[in-house]
């Protein structure tokens, strides 16, 4: 059985371990609402990215998925795509959503 000395300064050792963590814990917290801020801090000066059209952005969404597919794959994927480019109710409704939310106030991208 350890003696009561040892125990107080596995306590103390303890202690001064978990202070450290919360320093260390306060420390990268700062740092990071620090790197946040300088990241961030001119945001409201840059360009806002433009919304690509919604057959440029099919167009990519294709090119990325060819190599992914088999040709008969991509060629589902590809009539879906014009389907979808043609119905009102589907993609033209779809980005119109897009272009409101991106004129919301405190947006400073669509991405976002």
């Amino acid at each position: 059985m350890p003696s009561e000395g040892a125990v107080s300064t596995a306590d103390n050792i303890d202690d001064e371990k978990s202070s450290m963590d919360a320093r260390l814990a306060q420390a990268l917290s700062i740092l990071s609402e620090q790197e946040a801020a300088q990241m961030l801090g001119n945001q409201d000066n840059l360009p806002r990215l433009p919304i690509p059209s919604l057959s440029d952005s099919v167009s990519d969404f294709l090119r990325a998925c060819e190599p992914q597919l088999s040709p008969e794959e991509y060629a589902e994927t590809e009539r879906s795509c014009k389907t979808f480019l043609e119905n009102p109710e589907e993609g033209q409704k779809l980005h119109q959503a897009l272009l409101d939310y991106d004129r919301q106030e405190g947006k400073n991208s669509y991405l976002e």
